[in-house]
């Protein structure tokens, strides 16, 4: 083959070209959209800013602010580049205080969206609103009423640039990345009220104008963090820097870190002080399993920072580096030196004289309780079995856990509340179709026996009920699989476990009702695979079912000594990828907790002998069942629980109980 080595033309590209290339390195998602738009709100001096989102800001973004406005007379030239009220020359980019300044967000967002405007002055008596296309104004300003700020609505991102619509991830982990980023925002811009929410939703965020960062912080992040935050300062006249912030202290048990730094207020990163403080100095004083929260505010005079290093802004590059992040990583670990010194180490001791204690208790004739009606089981009580055993029965249960080739480490974590109001939602929905009679009763169940591995008795009150394992396993995992959402413990296999050998045993299965016309089993696994794969950040932080490029490394741990019955992992990894809507937030989670509880609540094939079974059920299940199981209304009529007799009628047929 003969190669043309002719030189070829080089030609001018079309402005419009230049323009969309432009676009795509400074808008590569929602986030960039909607980080660009809420620092021209802050820049406008805005103090309620309300984000509105559609599909994760895929389909609509819409963002209100009440700052100064926008001129009339500046609208026809709003969107073309490199147009700025914050740069009049090059050199006053060596002292720039604002968050824009090169006039080319709006223009960018233009280019690749249908961009609507509306704005008022204060000055003005009418709002105006305009669109927007390519970087022009379609036709005047049209005059109309509104309030004193800007709302920009941004509609069908990327739609003229398909190719980067499908390298997008699903509308739950663009929004993800949104929360994420407000969050932040509102952390270090406390002095404004952010609101953040999906269109037609209750709000995801929203905060008050605040005194402190770490209000905001537990708004937004929860007591048990703020809880833990102390402040720390540092700084140097001679470097010409200061930094404020706040860090979590040597008792902090959060399982997901934060690294919140801000320079010169600017959202940035630095792989050099998170190295030196994030992953070298905490390391030091906190458990492998734990992630610190950190929030940085430094100030570098203007003239030692070089702000225009990336197209997003997202990175910056400052004199005397490494002396600012060494006097930091001082200050911090001087800090962090003294927390450690009062580590708490929660310890339960036996009270004095406790002992010794003798309850009494006086008895009137109208308390005296006949034989028929007589409970002679105290639910409260428990059997010596449980302790006697602890060193064989215990050990052996959990050995299916720790011992198996499967399991290799389970990890401890504190229960954080959840912030995802999907997640508040669905709780709540399990709470409203509670049947308070039933729970009541199930709070004094007694265990009697197992009648087979699907059925077993139990007694509550003076009523013997013969109850269904199954659904009553499927109910008690999906609860607990939403109270510990985030907070779940885990354990590793000691080999990553293929996913689409997995998956291909699961297609095998006759469970799966696999035929022809559903495609090669191949190429399905393929595609549970490479959907797994791209939900992976979601299900491990969420549900610590860490999944990489070489398999299923961990699964979470529901109910301690407890493991579920791994002949079904096939099924479980085919369903995740197959019968999870995960375009939905709510019903993703949903679909997601429905599928661990079907997972995890298929003991009846569990490989154990009777006497490990019976106790599993009476010392692990049934206890979680009668403290937390908040059984649902059709509990009373599905037949899950089936009465039998009751002490009455017993005493009828043999005048004894």
């Amino acid at each position: 083959m003969i190669m043309d080595l002719e030189p070829q033309k080089i030609i001018k590209l079309d402005e419009s070209v230049v323009n969309r290339i432009a676009a795509g390195e400074i808008v590569q998602a929602p986030v960039n959209c909607v980080k660009e738009l809420v620092e021209n709100c802050i820049d406008a001096k805005a103090k309620h800013i309300q984000i509105i989102l559609k599909m994760g800001g895929l389909k609509s973004i819409q963002i209100l602010d009440n700052g100064c406005g926008i001129l009339k007379e500046n609208l026809p030239i709003l969107c073309e580049r490199f147009t700025t009220s914050k740069l009049k020359n090059y050199e006053d980019l060596q002292q720039i205080g604002t968050y824009g300044f090169r006039g080319e967000a709006l223009s960018s967002i233009s280019m690749i969206s249908r961009l609507t405007l509306q704005t008022k002055t204060r000055d003005e008596i009418l709002a105006y609103k305009v669109k927007y296309d390519n970087g022009n104004m379609i036709g005047n300003p049209m005059p109309c009423a509104g309030n004193q700020g800007t709302s920009i609505t941004i509609e069908d991102l990327f739609y003229n640039v398909p190719i980067r619509q499908k390298t997008l991830k699903s509308s739950f982990d663009e929004f993800a990345k949104i929360f994420d980023c407000i969050a932040k925002y509102a952390v270090h811009n406390y002095k404004i009220s952010f609101t953040l929410k999906k269109h037609g939703e209750n709000n995801s965020i929203k905060t008050q104008i605040s005194e402190s960062p770490i209000d905001i912080v537990r708004v937004i992040y929860g007591n048990e963090v703020a809880n833990s935050l102390l402040k720390v300062q540092a700084g140097d006249e001679n470097l010409k820097f200061k930094m404020e912030g706040c860090i979590s202290n040597a008792n902090y048990s959060g399982k997901k870190g934060q690294f919140l730094l801000f320079i010169n207020h600017r959202l940035v990163e630095s792989k050099n002080l998170k190295k030196a403080i994030f992953d070298d100095l905490y390391r030091t004083v906190l458990p492998n399993t734990v992630q610190p929260f950190i929030y940085m505010s430094i100030e570098i005079d203007p003239r030692n920072v070089d702000v225009n290093v990336s197209p997003t802004k997202h990175e910056v590059s400052f004199l005397n580096e490494d002396l600012i992040v060494e006097n930091i990583k001082k200050e911090v670990e001087a800090v962090l030196l003294k927390t450690n010194e009062t580590r708490k180490m929660y310890t339960q001791q036996l009270l004095p004289g406790a002992a010794n204690i003798i309850f009494e208790t006086s008895f009137k004739e109208k308390d005296k309780i006949y034989a028929k009606d007589m409970i002679r089981t105290d639910p409260k009580s428990q059997s010596i079995i449980k302790f006697l055993n602890q060193s064989t029965e215990s050990q052996n249960v959990s050995q299916i856990v720790q011992s198996s080739p499967e399991s290799r480490k389970m990890q401890k974590k504190q229960i954080e509340s959840t912030r995802l109001s999907s997640i508040k939602e669905l709780i709540s929905d399990v709470e409203t179709n509670c049947n308070d009679n039933l729970k009541e009763q199930l709070r004094n169940l007694k265990f009697v026996g197992n009648v087979n591995r699907s059925k077993s008795l139990i007694q509550c009150e003076n009523i013997l009920y013969l109850c269904d394992n199954c659904r009553l396993g499927w109910e008690l995992f999906y609860q607990l699989s939403l109270k510990y959402f985030e907070n779940f413990d885990v354990f590793e296999f000691e080999d990553p476990l293929d996913i689409k050998e997995l998956a291909m045993i699961g297609f095998n299965l006759d469970e799966c009702s696999w035929n022809e016309e559903d495609g090669p089993k191949e190429n399905l696994s393929d595609q549970v695979a490479k959907i797994l794969l791209e939900r992976k950040e979601m299900l491990q932080e969420y549900f610590s079912i860490t999944i990489t490029d070489k398999g299923l490394e961990s699964l979470p741990i529901i109910i301690p000594d407890y493991a579920p019955v791994f002949g079904h992992l096939p099924m479980f990894i085919v369903r995740l990828a197959a019968d999870v809507n995960y375009d939905d937030e709510k019903e993703c989670f949903k679909n997601i907790c429905s599928e661990l509880a079907t997972f995890y609540s298929k003991w009846s094939l569990k490989e154990s002998n009777e006497k490990e079974f019976d106790y599993l059920m009476e010392h692990v299940i049934f206890p979680k069942i009668q403290a937390q199981l908040q059984p649902p209304k059709k509990f009373v009529d599905d037949e899950t629980f089936l009465k039998l007799t009751s002490l009455q009628e017993l005493y009828k047929v043999f005048e004894r109980c």
